[in-house]
């Protein structure tokens, strides 16, 4: 019996190495993207507050949740600020966590896998549905741009 845990040979390999590098590849992608949709919600939220003459009501250590309301709240002062799909945002923010925080489980037989969530419950997440998610966090993104381009190009009020 081997009792160095951390030993390489302790493991056995899986059933296919290449489905979990093609997961955190996907995963990687997804997550990336969202990254990039989150921290443009956040440079909105910042702008819109600048606009306003409030400059110190933003806070940027918010959730993003709080961040997608604070954007509605500034939408009602500014008119004329595109609202993206805001649901979308949520839905895709739900998909981050569960993804972000659970854990890649794979039978080291099959090869089957499933995400383990925070909470423990199991969730298919093929590499496919991933890459999906990846694409709609892009097009998130470009409908943030959207909203982005009323202060950028100064979009009379």
């Amino acid at each position: 019996m081997n009792d160095n845990y951390y030993d390489d040979d302790y493991l056995p390999e899986p059933a296919d190495p290449q489905i979990q590098r093609d997961y955190e590849a996907a995963l990687g992608d997804f997550l990336v993207k969202f990254n990039k949709l989150e921290n443009l919600v956040s440079d909105i939220v910042r702008r819109g507050f600048e606009e306003l003459g409030q400059p110190d009501l933003y806070v940027a250590a918010h959730k993003i949740d709080m961040k997608l309301y604070v954007l509605r709240v500034i939408s009602l002062a500014i008119p004329t600020l595109h609202m993206p799909n805001i649901d979308e945002i949520k839905a895709l923010n739900g998909e981050r966590n569960n993804l972000a925080h659970g854990h890649f489980q794979q039978d080291q037989y099959s090869g089957k896998y499933v995400i383990v969530t925070q909470k423990g419950e199991e969730r298919q997440h093929s590499v496919v549905t991933i890459q999906r998610l990846a694409k709609r966090a892009e097009a998130a993104t470009n409908d943030l741009t959207t909203c982005m381009a009323h202060f950028w190009f100064g979009v009379p009020s």
